[in-house]
């Protein structure tokens, strides 16, 4: 079986700091090299409010996984699931969700980043996260579940805040962000 390495994860068993690395304005995979060679672990690549396209944050992503930095994507508000799909289809082993304001919300973030039996992502078929290899179905589900679909659910709001407790309890929320400018 093939193992995916999420810096996050691994990070976070060895109780150390995750540093990710924003990518807002650049789409120039060299960038990537650079945060790597700086010593972060993670790419937090800024779909809200950045303006790359789909392609070229996969671009970054696959470039990422390439040099053994794990990207991450922020989506923007209610992009809808098929561009968080997209988003995961084109190498982020995990998605930032903006404006989480209730467990409901966070359920359903999870919801669309997870495969069968704990969401609902419909099955892709090779994926960069795996170097476009094919792989079998139960694997892949596996792996990606566990390994390539983070949920991180940033707290923007003071009835997230309200909330906070009921948000972060929700099975399959790996990270909760403050979203520090917008509080």
């Amino acid at each position: 079986m093939t193992s995916l390495t999420n810096n996050l994860h691994t990070c976070k068993a060895q109780n150390q700091l995750c540093k990710a690395f924003s990518i807002k304005l650049s789409t120039n995979a060299q960038v990537v090299l650079i945060a790597r060679n700086a010593g972060y672990n993670a790419l937090f690549i800024d779909l809200e409010h950045g303006w790359q396209s789909l392609a070229e944050a996969s671009n970054l992503c696959i470039t990422g996984l390439s040099v053994g930095i794990t990207p991450f994507v922020r989506v923007p508000h209610q992009c809808g699931n098929g561009f968080v799909q997209r988003v995961l289809d084109g190498g982020a082993m995990g998605v930032i969700f903006p404006h989480i304001h209730s467990a409901e919300d966070a359920k359903a973030a999870v919801r669309i980043s997870k495969y069968p039996p704990v969401g609902c992502r419909s099955m892709a078929g090779p994926q960069p996260i795996f170097g476009m290899k094919t792989m079998p179905m139960k694997e892949t589900i596996q792996q990606c579940n566990e390994s390539a679909s983070t949920v991180i659910a940033m707290i923007e709001s003071k009835d997230a805040i309200e909330v906070v407790d009921d948000i972060a309890a929700v099975e399959g929320v790996d990270v909760l962000l403050v979203g520090s400018s917008d509080l």
